[in-house]
């Protein structure tokens, strides 16, 4: 695990009333995070369903690979075994398929994004 990213937009009326923002604060400290894995993935064919298969253990969290112009089998393997996962048509670099997986996240309501390697190193 490299990166963790937490999502927390706060709007300027929100800021102005710390009423308001102390009683948001304790619906948030309430309810369980919504978690996402992101898994940029380059040429990672070797590895990357058994990464998934591992994450499948582990129903809390969700993940999404972001497969980064990949030119061996890891589109096919992904598509295969119904894995969740962004194709971008060519190579992003590890900046690039992180911010894809960081809008995904926060147009699906994640509150937090962790990035986790393809090929199974840390």
């Amino acid at each position: 695990l490299y990166n963790v990213f937490k999502f927390s937009i706060w709007s300027d009326e929100m800021n102005k009333n710390d009423n308001k923002n102390k009683k948001v604060e304790k619906e948030m400290d309430k309810k369980e995070p919504k978690i996402l894995l992101i898994i940029p993935a380059y040429n990672e064919e070797e590895n990357i369903l058994k990464v998934c298969r591992d994450l499948d253990k582990y129903k809390q969290y969700d993940y999404v690979v972001i497969n980064d112009g990949s030119k061996d089998s890891t589109l096919k393997i992904l598509k295969e075994n119904n894995i969740n996962h962004i194709d971008l048509i060519f190579n992003l670099g590890i900046g690039g398929a992180m911010q894809t997986g960081y809008k995904y996240a926060y147009q699906n309501g994640y509150d937090v994004a962790i990035q986790l390697d393809g090929d199974r190193t840390t």
